[in-house]
């Protein structure tokens, strides 16, 4: 009795044994074809996809990158000054902020050519700006402005660079002399907005221009482009992680203003496009135009939603902003030790100091923040991202975002600079260059894109479910053969279930005898049974 019953257990216990077996196989035979199939989808789709992302002619991403389909909108706020004598005679300035002007930015590239290849394109391109009233405050030409005299300002810094003081004594005099015959010899001027936007001409600028040290009579923050300045890029077509890369950028193939020829080297593009198949922890390449240096943008470790489409969120590193002492390897950038926050551009605009920072001394040294007053820094309005499909590599939103400084010192022999501060760096304006993907785009961005691949995955999770499910039929009828094989060779199948084996009476017929009569019966027994 007891022998039955351990038998009877064994096989239970085995046949539980091998159906936990099954379902687990089963269950880890799902979530692997979902996951065979999520990796063959998107490996066969992105072969189809890889031939329309090269800026190359007729593919599906040129008309993009060329015209600029997705709508950028740039917008100036102008700082006005509160305090203009005080600040001349050494107090902090105080300031108020006027804006936004906003205006449609278009940046249009043309003349396109291909080399042999087409793996390289140059190209011509024009910037031009169209104002959009009902995103401003009002008409730039209605709001006065007190703003700091840029041309006297850029004579005051050639002679501050004089070494020998005879001729530093004799340049502040012919200065001084020039500047109150030919300009305006206040620190300060009253301008329109659009005057200090988009220009005014200004004699001193004119005198300049005739000797050849400007190109331009005016005095402008900004200015439509239509020089015929060159661009070249890569077309990814060989690598798509170089997509839109500059080679040349304004008739140059090396950033000339920098110290190092590490800095010089030219390298990513305006961040329209991206490498594709972005990974959380990738680092995105930019070429930041405003302060002509690359920047590697870092993954902030979220996610975000635009009209349904999950993006990458990337930043700016905090080392961009550093000096050569807080991060050595912006020795070829920036050789002074400024403070955190700023970053001299100097060298790029004919000398006069200019440096950039974020809005408002966002994350700047607290010595910049606390020398002008009004500062109200919001990360959320004033720091920069990029948002990233990560399939495809594309922009869907963005801002970038930064603040243009003009570095006052002390000039002892200047009338205008002799009681000011021993070093301020004053705020002129402040810009936002955002680039949002419109709700129609994003809907033709589904169609072309997301819907084909999760249409392509659902055929590919159908294929691998039939072959999968076949594969589970064939292996559960193997195990069915083998279950019944094993059971009819343990002896117990009978001809019906209640009728005993051969030799054996009834329940209570001892199986084995203690005589050796016994054990002859036994093996008789046995015997006949198999």
């Amino acid at each position: 009795m007891s022998q039955s019953c351990c038998n009877c257990c064994r096989k239970i216990n085995s046949v539980r044994c091998w159906r936990a077996c099954g379902v687990i196989w089963f269950i880890l035979t799902i979530f692997s074809t979902l996951a065979l199939a999520c990796s063959l989808t998107d490996e066969l789709y992105f072969l189809i996809l890889k031939k329309e992302l090269p800026l190359i002619p007729h593919s599906s991403t040129l008309d993009e990158w060329t015209n600029c389909v997705v709508p950028t909108y740039k917008k100036y706020f102008l700082y006005d000054t509160q305090n203009p004598s005080e600040f001349s005679s050494g107090a902090v300035p105080v300031v108020k902020l006027i804006g936004p002007f906003t205006y449609r930015k278009f940046d249009i590239k043309h003349n396109l050519t291909w080399n042999d290849d087409e793996s390289l394109v140059t190209w011509l391109r024009d910037e031009y700006y169209v104002f959009i009233p009902e995103k401003s405050i009002g008409d730039p030409h209605d709001y006065t402005v007190t703003t700091l005299n840029i041309p006297l300002l850029v004579v005051l810094s050639q002679q501050k660079k004089i070494d020998n003081l005879l001729f530093k004594i004799l340049g502040s005099s012919l200065a001084q002399v020039y500047i109150t015959l030919i300009g305006d010899q206040n620190l300060f001027i009253k301008k329109t907005a659009q005057e200090v936007l988009w220009g005014y001409y200004d004699p001193l600028f004119q005198m300049l221009t005739l000797l050849g040290a400007l190109d331009s009579p005016y005095m402008a923050a900004e200015q439509n482009t239509t020089a015929r300045l060159v661009y070249k890029s890569n077309t990814g077509k060989k690598d798509l992680k170089q997509i839109a890369h500059f080679v040349q950028w304004r008739n140059e193939t090396e950033i000339m203003g920098w110290n190092s020829k590490a800095a010089r080297h030219l390298y990513g593009s305006l961040g329209q496009f991206v490498k594709p198949r972005l990974k959380k922890h990738d680092t995105v390449l930019v070429f930041v135009e405003q302060i002509y240096r690359h920047v590697d943008l870092i993954w902030k470790g979220e996610t975000r939603k635009k009209h349904g489409i999950e993006t990458y969120h990337y930043v700016a590193p905090h080392n961009v902003f550093c000096n050569s002492s807080q991060y050595p390897p912006n020795v070829g950038y920036y050789a002074d030790d400024y403070n955190y926050g700023l970053v001299n551009i100097s060298s790029f605009n004919h000398g006069l100091p200019l440096f950039i920072s974020k809005p408002h001394c966002l994350d700047c040294d607290p010595d910049y923040f606390n020398n002008v007053s009004s500062y109200h820094p919001d990360r959320s309005e004033h720091d920069s991202f990029y948002d990233y499909e990560p399939f495809t590599g594309f922009c869907l939103d963005a801002a970038l975002r930064g603040q243009t400084n003009v570095r006052i010192e002390r000039i002892p022999l200047s009338s205008q600079l002799s009681r000011v501060r021993d070093e301020t760096f004053y705020p002129w304006f402040y810009f936002s260059i955002e680039r949002t993907v419109t709700k129609d785009k994003a809907n033709e961005f589904k169609r072309m894109v997301q819907i084909p691949r999760l249409v392509l995955h659902i055929l590919m999770i159908m294929l691998l479910c039939l072959s999968g499910g076949a594969t589970l039929c064939i292996g559960g009828l193997l195990f069915r053969l083998y279950y019944i094989s094993r059971t009819t060779g343990s002896g117990y199948q009978s001809k019906s279930f209640g009728e005993s084996p051969v030799g054996i009476n009834n329940s209570t017929s001892p199986l084995l005898n203690d005589s050796k009569d016994g054990i002859q019966d036994y093996h008789t027994i046995r015997q006949s049974t198999l």
